[in-house]
């Protein structure tokens, strides 16, 4: 039996496997809650933009009657 096949080194490898697995899905549950994030800041944006232009275009709507 090959040295990398044996049953302590194979049960190594399986845990480091799941260590990363495990690091990998906190990481992409990170970046998920960060986009988010993002999503909700921008919405915010978009929308105070869109309510300033229709303040001005209500505001040019009055003057011009």
């Amino acid at each position: 039996m090959s040295d990398e096949h044996t049953p302590n080194q194979m049960k190594g490898r399986l845990q480091d496997l799941q260590s990363a697995l495990f690091e990998l899905r906190d990481e992409l549950h990170r970046l998920s809650l960060a986009m988010q994030e993002y999503v909700v800041l921008s919405d915010d944006r978009i929308m105070e933009s869109v309510r300033n232009e229709a303040a001005e275009l209500f505001s040019r709507l009055q003057r011009g009657t």
